[in-house]
């Protein structure tokens, strides 16, 4: 596998979707955080694929307020100065070490704001102003953990990426902070109760309070999908499926978040949100959300996993 390319060789074609609208890479990046791209990408993995700790992964704990596996992009300013934070997208932890997100997250603010941290640990409650830093580590109230970012690979052609976390990751998983279960396949969607994660966020009286919960995912047929976006010059990507919300995320930003279902008793990551090639502007239209289908590239993700840790 070569994974060589830089980020700025990756182009977009003309796109938009209710989020922030996407622009070319250019060549802005943060000194000390290496991006790379696979070719190849599509091509099967001979060797045995890595398999994750299945004894760590997909649990929530009875109380824990929140879900453990959101990781939370932070985009650096152009001064990278570490004290102006934006968070746009956000993506979920699939290891100690690995945050699974879609390159449309990476690429949200640039070329102005790039990735510079991921915060984990998140968890819905009243903003809290308070942190100490230990390294390259920052502790937050309530246990949440900002991480420094080792590498980014960028999928060649498919909406989606990973991020591998610096001096190890994570340590020592507690209640939140663990990560979700990968699909061992592709699995047929329409076989599960499908939910996506939302973070509201609202002004009351005595701060600003968040609010996190799994929401319904209803799924549309890919033909459906494919009707309702022909007018604007878009269709449903390979590898990609259609869904509606009832919600939508203003915490964080809804790209790359997961579409989340219970196999065998474990969450597990199926989905992550992606965005719609159009070509004209498709605001406040009822289209389809599209998420990248996590159980097709598992192949990509395990075959990144095993090239970085050899």
């Amino acid at each position: 596998m070569n994974a060589t390319q830089p980020l700025s060789t990756f182009s977009w074609s003309h796109k938009h979707s209710d989020d922030k609208h996407l622009t070319n890479a250019g060549n802005n990046t943060v000194e000390g955080i290496k991006h790379h791209q696979s070719n190849n990408v599509d091509q099967p993995v001979t060797d045995s694929a890595p398999e994750f700790r299945d004894s760590e992964c997909g649990i929530l704990f009875p109380g824990v307020d929140g879900f453990p596996w959101i990781a939370v992009l932070e985009h650096g300013g152009p001064q990278a100065n570490v004290a102006l934070k934006r968070t746009l997208s956000k993506g979920v932890l699939i290891d100690r070490q690995h945050v699974l997100t879609t390159v449309s997250s990476v690429h949200n603010s640039h070329p102005t704001w790039v990735v510079t941290s991921v915060r984990l640990g998140d968890t819905p409650t009243r903003r809290q102003t308070n942190f100490t830093r230990i390294g390259n580590l920052a502790q937050r109230t309530k246990g949440t953990q900002r991480y420094e970012i080792e590498t980014v690979f960028l999928h060649e052609k498919k909406d989606i990426a990973l991020i591998r976390l610096a001096d190890g990751g994570v340590r020592q998983l507690t209640d939140s902070i663990r990560p979700i279960c990968l699909p061992r396949e592709d699995y047929r969607l329409e076989n599960f109760k499908l939910t996506s994660h939302v973070c509201q966020r609202r002004l009351e009286p005595t701060g600003r309070v968040s609010r996190s919960r799994l929401q319904p995912l209803e799924l549309v047929n890919i033909d459906n999908c494919n009707e309702l976006m022909r007018p604007y010059g878009a269709r449903l990507p390979v590898k990609s499926f259609c869904a509606r919300e009832s919600a939508i995320d203003n915490c964080t930003g809804t790209l790359g978040g997961p579409a989340i279902a219970i196999v065998r008793g474990k969450y597990h990551v199926l989905g992550l949100r992606s965005y719609i090639h159009t070509e004209t502007m498709v605001d406040g239209l009822d289209i389809p959300s599209v998420y990248v289908r996590v159980g097709g590239l598992r192949k990509w993700i395990s075959a990144v996993i095993k090239a970085i840790s050899e």
